[in-house]
């Protein structure tokens, strides 16, 4: 027997062996589905420093502090960030800020008598709105945007219903660094105080299981998410705080996860990316400031510049002592002899030329204007918004469309503190006011309508088409469109019956018709002559295509 044919006797032996030992184990493992990314494959990805806690952990003190503070210093010194928060400011509440107007409903009473009572309270809410705030001066349009920039800067909005010293109703914005937890009271941060904000206890039946397995049923106290006092710190005495109950506290924010006692700003996202974006301006103008004082790089054997055209001059300059004595000090003044355009020559080998940058590079400006994107996203706002640049139209209405929705829900937050304000206000209007008195109130009377700015627009012909549209079908309204504007409706429609009466009395007047001296807008935004009028159907001037037009629908 060969030495191979006994190497392939002793392997046959050996698989035969180890299939039989395979079919003699039991089963150890088997493959089984599995999401790859709840597992880490070291050396291939770096390890997430993160966790998965509770909101309280997660958004603690400390850490919405940081991103508040960083948050706020890039809004004052980065102007890409300035410019999103104005944007956030301009389509959110609008630059004049928002406008509530009274709108209390009752089916049952008359529709004059509802007209007077919101005529009546809309003034009195004027006088209010026009200085709310203990402490400031701002009228309540004014404090919206405040509000606004709160939201965006720290990512909260915080209100608290007070009096002055009339008893008149008040409001008081809080900053949100004055939310915090004493310190007489840090031990029970976290477990029934979160960031200054007191939890409400009740107490509940449970059911818990015994050492013997036995089902007990008892009373337990438990410590809801619910706010019941918040403390406010002293804007200036730093160690005392105000216990506040949180019924009269107005505290909105997003809440990203259940349990979130606090907000934080909208980018948080975004912040380093911002940091980087910073940085990398800063060093490429460290770098232009140098390419700037270089103008002309010379090259020679020595390495060193010539110094025939320098000169050195002495200078005696008088100064006097700290103690008054007059002292007479020697300086030596290096200067360079030019007169007009000069004459050099250089040595065999020597060169000279202009000192030329080539950068940021042109991939250097393609990853700055990649990290603008991831910024523009992180806040969700266009980057069309802040850049503008040239797009395609349908593409565009289609960025703006989502970018309306974006800022919409800025706008719900601000709108919901003044509504709740102005419902609070209401109530107190209505038993305080001496002119309620002896006169039905409606069923609802503190209802009233806040609506959002104009959103971003670029095709201000194809948006009048539209509204005009949804007019015609009822979609929307003179009292929508009043209101997105910042206007009063009845006084808008009060001022449109004087133009009109006035237009009547000149055209008596003046013996002209009322339709040469002012046309209206129909169909869509068309302009036509009311005197211009289509043939009847029957005529002989009617075409057929205008019969077909003036021929009633069939079913």
């Amino acid at each position: 027997m060969t030495i191979t044919e006994r190497f392939s006797k002793i392997a046959d032996r050996a698989i035969s062996a180890g299939l039989a030992l395979g079919r003699s184990l039991p089963l150890v493992s088997r493959v089984v589905a599995r999401f790859d990314a709840a597992y880490t494959d070291w050396g291939m990805r770096r390890w997430l420093n993160s966790s998965y806690q509770d909101a309280r952990f997660e958004v603690d003190y400390s850490a919405s502090m940081e991103l508040a503070r960083k948050q706020i210093y890039f809004v004052e010194n980065n102007p890409v960030i300035k410019r999103i928060e104005n944007l956030k400011i301009q389509f959110a509440v609008g630059v004049d800020g928002l406008m509530v107007v009274p709108n209390a409903h009752d089916d049952t009473m008359d529709k004059a008598e509802i007209e007077a009572y919101n005529e009546a309270k809309a003034q009195r809410w004027a006088e209010f709105a026009r200085s709310p705030d203990l402490g400031s001066t701002l009228d309540f349009s004014q404090l919206t945007i405040q509000w606004e920039r709160c939201l965006f800067r720290t990512g909260n909005i915080i209100v608290i219903k007070a009096y002055d010293e009339q008893g008149n109703p008040k409001i008081q914005t809080v900053d949100r660094l004055r939310l915090m937890t004493p310190p007489q009271m840090m031990a029970e941060e976290g477990k029934t105080v979160c960031q200054g904000i007191r939890l409400k206890k009740i107490t509940v039946p449970v059911v818990t299981i015994d050492g013997q397995g036995k089902r007990v049923k008892t009373m337990k106290e438990i410590v809801t998410g619910k706010p019941e006092l918040y403390y406010i710190r002293d804007e200036f005495e730093m160690d005392k705080f105000a216990e506040v109950p949180a019924e009269n506290v107005i505290h909105k924010f997003v809440a990203q996860q259940p349990g979130q006692m606090v907000g934080v700003p909208e980018g948080t996202t975004a912040i380093n990316l911002i940091h980087d974006f910073t940085d990398l301006h800063i060093l490429e103008m460290q770098a232009s400031k140098i390419a700037g004082q270089i103008a002309v790089v010379e090259t020679n054997p020595t390495g060193e510049l010539s110094t025939r055209n320098h000169r050195q001059v002495g200078m005696k300059i008088n100064s006097t002592t700290p103690n008054g004595t007059s002292v007479t000090k020697n300086a030596q003044v290096d200067y360079e002899v030019t007169v007009g355009a000069q004459k050099i020559a250089l040595k065999n080998g020597s060169k000279i030329e202009d000192f030329m940058i080539q950068r940021p590079t042109v991939a250097q400006q393609d990853y700055w204007d990649f990290l603008l994107s991831q910024i523009c996203i992180a806040y969700n706002v266009p980057k069309l918004l802040v850049l503008p640049y040239s797009l395609q139209g349908t593409v565009t209405r289609a960025d703006l469309a989502v970018a309306r929705d974006a800022f919409r829900t800025d706008f719900e937050l601000v709108a919901s503190v003044a509504r709740e304000i102005y419902c609070w206000w209401s109530q107190r209007d209505l038993k305080q006011n001496t002119a309620n008195y002896n006169k039905k109130i409606p069923c609802c009377p503190n209802l009233c309508e806040i609506a959002p700015p104009d959103s971003p627009d670029v095709d201000i012909g194809y948006s009048a088409s539209a509204l005009a549209t949804e007019m015609e079908l009822g979609v929307t309204s003179i009292i929508d469109v009043c209101t997105r504007r910042k206007l009063d409706w009845r006084t808008h429609l009060r001022n449109i019956a004087k133009a009109e009466a006035y237009i009547d009395t000149l055209a008596g007047e003046y013996k002209v018709a009322p339709e040469r001296i002012a046309y209206k807008m129909f169909k869509s935004g068309k302009m036509s002559d009311t005197t211009e009028q289509a043939p009847p159907a029957g005529s002989s001037a009617a075409t057929e295509d205008d019969t077909k037009q003036l021929a009633a629908p069939t079913a």
